[in-house]
C-alpha cells in the first residue's frame, strides 16, 4: 500500500460506440455521453432544435480551462464559440469587466432586490386579506 495521498484522476472512457462516434466535439456541447457498463448514452442538456448539429465535450472544462491546455489535449484546434471567444486579445479585459459588474451586483443591487421582492410578497398578501 501507498503512503502518497490519493489524487483523483480524471475518467475517460474507451469504446467503440458507432452513432455516438459521429457526435463532434463543442467546448459547449448540447448533449453529454453517458456510459453504463458497456452502454453508451447520449442526453440533451439543452433544447435541440430539428436541424441543429449535436456536439459533446471530448474534454472536460474544469481539467483543460483554457484553449491551449484543450488544443494540446484534443491534438486540434476547436472553433467553437468559447475558445473564438477566448481568443480575443480583449478576453481577460472582458473577464475582468464581467466580474466587476458581478461583484457590483451582487453588493450594491442584489440585496436591494432581495428587499423589493419582499416587499412585493408582503403586498401580495395584504391584498389577499
Amino acid at each position: 500500500r501507498s503512503e502518497l495521498p490519493y489524487t483523483p484522476q480524471p475518467q475517460f472512457c474507451c469504446g467503440i460506440w458507432l452513432l455516438p462516434s459521429f457526435i463532434n466535439h463543442s467546448c459547449i456541447p448540447n448533449v453529454v455521453k453517458l456510459y453504463i457498463g458497456d452502454i453508451c448514452i447520449v442526453r440533451a442538456i439543452t433544447d435541440i432544435a430539428e436541424g441543429d448539429e449535436i456536439f459533446c465535450s471530448y474534454v472536460p472544462l474544469d481539467i483543460f480551462p483554457t484553449v491551449e491546455s484543450r488544443k494540446e489535449f484534443l491534438k486540434f484546434t476547436c472553433n467553437c464559440k468559447l475558445c473564438g471567444f477566448e481568443k480575443n486579445p480583449d478576453f481577460l479585459h472582458i473577464i475582468f469587466q464581467l466580474n466587476t459588474i458581478d461583484s457590483f451586483l451582487s453588493t450594491a443591487v442584489a440585496p436591494h432586490i432581495c428587499e423589493a421582492y419582499i416587499l412585493h410578497q408582503k403586498i401580495q398578501n395584504s391584498k389577499k386579506q
